[in-house]
């Protein structure tokens, strides 16, 4: 199977091009202008480099070659409202259109990383299902809804085949600054080089389902050789919250640093939901998929 990964130098992108190389499948990895290639892990067949919002005709053109799956982990989590609008919407709206020019029967499947940002905060506490009402909370979250909006909506019209994967909170290896995970990394070994006897948050009691990106990577391989047809969205977690802090001490404990967490800062903009999980049954029924790390 020949499949293109836009957004390989990324966090979750990184992670796909392994798991797609482990399982045997030829991968193309597609980065945007200015990407150190380096980033790209070396079991890439080939990367090119493509902006599909400044250059739609550089990806049509690059979609001319036989691919059986189009997975678009590219996007951003933080930025300028023009930048997440243009990274987290408007890619994905070439990268439809550069599909749509394409005579149907050489369409591929799209599989895209949507995430658990789109939803409405939950009630009583129940996992989210898949047809859970939408409700983004800022710019990040709009952007995002934008983009899988558009997917979903080829998929129902038929313009399109696939799926969209609504990832929860990725963590592992590589994880950017931007997240919680990052950033206690980044302050903890500050500390530690420091010996500083403080390291600050925002509120840790927050409750998230977090799950190891080499699993969410996981469930991308499998959808992008599923036989048959694919919900139209499909939740990626773990079926579990857990609260900020439980990420924090562990990170601490395997530091070895013995100073104080200190969570009276301000919290992430993005972190207004005080407990989120995902409702993974339809996930683990059609694709055999099962977080285990």
């Amino acid at each position: 199977m020949r499949v293109l990964v836009l957004g390989a130098a990324g966090f979750i992108g990184r992670h796909v091009v392994e798991g797609l190389c482990a399982a045997g499948h030829e991968v193309v990895a597609a980065i945007q202008p200015g990407t150190a290639t380096s980033a790209v892990p070396i079991c890439a067949r080939r990367i090119v480099i493509v902006d599909p919002v400044a250059d739609p005709g550089g990806l049509s053109e690059l979609l001319q070659s036989e691919f059986s799956t189009v997975v678009n982990a590219a996007g951003r989590t933080t930025g300028t409202v023009t930048e997440l609008v243009a990274a987290n919407a408007l890619l994905v709206g070439a990268l439809l259109e550069s599909l749509a020019s394409l005579p149907k029967r050489k369409r591929p499947r799209l599989v895209h990383f949507g995430s658990a940002a789109e939803y409405a905060p939950p009630e009583n506490r129940r996992p989210i299902s898949p047809d859970h009402p939408l409700a983004p909370i800022g710019p990040y979250a709009v952007s995002k809804v934008c983009g899988s909006t558009l997917v979903t909506d080829a998929l129902r019209s038929e313009a399109i085949t696939g799926t969209v994967l609504r990832l929860f909170n990725p963590v592992g290896p590589g994880s950017p600054e931007t997240g919680l995970p990052g950033a206690a990394i980044r302050r903890i070994s500050r500390a530690v080089d420091a010996n500083e006897p403080r390291v600050a948050f925002g509120p840790l009691d927050d409750e998230r389902d977090f799950i190891d990106v080499r699993d969410a990577a996981g469930a991308a391989v499998l959808a992008c050789s599923h036989r048959g047809t694919l919900p139209a969205v499909l939740n990626v977690g773990t079926g579990l919250a857990q609260p900020g802090r439980l990420i924090v001490d562990a990170l601490v404990g395997a530091s070895g640093w013995d100073g104080i967490v200190d969570c009276t800062g301000s919290g992430s903009p993005r972190s207004r939901v005080p407990w989120q999980a995902a409702d993974i049954g339809e996930t683990q029924k059609t694709l055999g998929w099962q977080p285990c790390r």
